[in-house]
């Protein structure tokens, strides 16, 4: 197992400025997690061919989720993998941990999204709403006429739905893949500009189910008692 977690979320904690246009926005928010919530039916009128009726009833699946907690295992662009532990609470409250040996802890604790390096012992907070996180996290999904449906299809009991920036198309995409009956999401791919992909696999995943509101909140165990008066 690599300790490269850090491919999925360092861009996230260290280059905020380059998230002004769509195509960063998908590409992190589909990574930082799921969502076809992404996906209203709205913007999949943006797809003629697609089976509305259908996009429909998946896009009110993925709307319907408001809490849950998997393992999940990412494979990334680069041959190596990193598995670890996801929670989610909407609106606003999201902790990912890394398994050993990736040092990475992600919290979103409803204002800041905390990128935590518990090797290097440095700790980065940005506000919330400058993230993409805050597209997955927030309380109405639904993001309008700037996201597209680009392809749809069954497979092997499977759903697949492929999604990407309306004004970007270049940009990348995001597939989703859903079990067909009963629908429950299980894999998202990322494929970058650059044609590079990243796997997210959930495990076991549970819905709605309660969430621990402790596992939400970070506090920074070097900062000296100065800065945690602050």
């Amino acid at each position: 197992m690599s300790a490269n977690g850090k491919s999925w979320w360092a861009t996230i904690a260290t280059n905020v400025s380059r998230w002004s246009t769509n195509s960063r926005i998908l590409r992190h928010a589909a990574c930082i997690l799921l969502f076809a919530s992404l996906i209203t039916p709205a913007a999949a009128q943006n797809f003629a061919n697609a089976p509305t009726g259908e996009i429909d009833r998946v896009t009110g699946y993925l709307n319907s989720i408001r809490s849950f907690s998997s393992r999940f295992v990412q494979a990334n662009a680069d041959g190596g993998y990193v598995e670890g532990l996801i929670r989610v609470e909407r609106p606003g409250k999201m902790r990912i941990d890394y398994d050993p040996p990736s040092p990475y802890l992600v919290v979103a604790d409803g204002l800041f999204f905390i990128f935590v390096d518990q090797e290097l012992e440095e700790v980065s907070h940005i506000p919330l709403s400058l993230t993409a996180a805050q597209f997955v996290l927030r309380d109405d999904l639904g993001i309008g006429l700037d996201i597209e449906v680009a392809e749809y299809r069954h497979r092997a009991g499977l759903i697949e739905m492929t999604i990407r920036s309306a004004e970007e198309p270049e940009a990348g995409s995001v597939t989703l893949t859903l079990n067909e009956e009963p629908l429950m999401l299980r894999q998202w791919t990322v494929v970058d500009g650059q044609g590079l992909a990243t796997h997210v696999t959930l495990v076991d995943p549970i819905f709605n189910n309660p969430q621990d509101p402790e596992a939400f909140v970070f506090v920074n165990p070097w900062a000296t008692r100065d800065e945690q008066g602050k």
